[in-house]
């Protein structure tokens, strides 16, 4: 059967098998290459801007986002020391004669005016008892761009001598009436109309004399937050 046996024939698919990449090819320049399909390895130069302007808007959100929030921020802290500085004059109203006044409020503040008081480092008033100088004063503290806390005390018929100062002595006038302002970053605040609301009997009483917006009264829509006496 020898010629049987020289009748088979054998395949090696193995060498049958293509390889579907293109052969790195030789250059005399730079020497071994790749074909075009493998050549680009990085960004062009309009894919790196087009990346750049794109992070640059991101970005500027970013920082809108985080103004927006110090500004919130701050505006909320203002509230609160509204509020923490009529809880400390209610409290401390309990130390004028009667009980029936609020004690007058030095003025410490520029501008120096009889007729404004403004909320900042009592020296010389019994409120240091139930509040903490510090608190008192406005997160930003720019009195030339309106951020201070206002306080306007009225009517102009107050008692005499019936508040007394730190040493205990009775030479304070004692108020009827009072109302804290502060100015909001965020004049869209619907607490501040709110506020208005709540305490436009208690401004119309104590009259724009007793204002630094004089002779006019506080107005509405102006993002300002009020805090006034019971």
């Amino acid at each position: 059967m020898p010629g049987l046996v020289h009748s088979l024939k054998f395949t090696d698919h193995s060498k049958e098998k293509t390889v579907n990449r293109e052969p790195f090819t030789l250059s005399k320049a730079n020497g071994l290459t790749v074909n075009n399909h493998y050549r680009r390895l990085g960004f062009t130069l309009i894919e790196l801007l087009i990346v750049i302007a794109i992070l640059g808007v991101l970005s500027s959100f970013t920082v809108l986002t985080l103004i927006g929030h110090q500004k919130k921020a701050r505006d909320s802290q203002r509230k609160n020391d509204l509020q923490q500085v009529k809880r400390a004059l209610e409290a401390a109203k309990a130390d004028c004669r009667g009980a029936a006044y609020y004690p007058f409020a030095l003025v410490t503040g520029p501008p120096v005016d009889e007729r404004v008081q403004y909320l900042s480092v009592y020296s010389k008033l019994r409120l240091v008892k139930y509040i903490a100088p510090l608190q008192l004063l406005d997160p930003k503290n720019d009195v030339a761009n309106g951020y201070f806390y206002h306080y306007a005390q009225g009517p102009t018929a107050t008692a005499a001598y019936v508040c007394p100062n730190s040493t205990g002595n009775f030479n304070y006038n004692g108020f009827e009436y009072f109302v804290l302002r502060a100015k909001l970053e965020i004049t869209s605040d619907p607490d501040a109309n709110k506020s208005y609301d709540a305490c436009s009997a208690t401004i119309a009483t104590i009259g724009a004399a007793n204002f630094d917006t004089s002779p006019a009264l506080p107005a509405k829509d102006l993002g300002y937050y009020f805090v006034c006496s019971n």
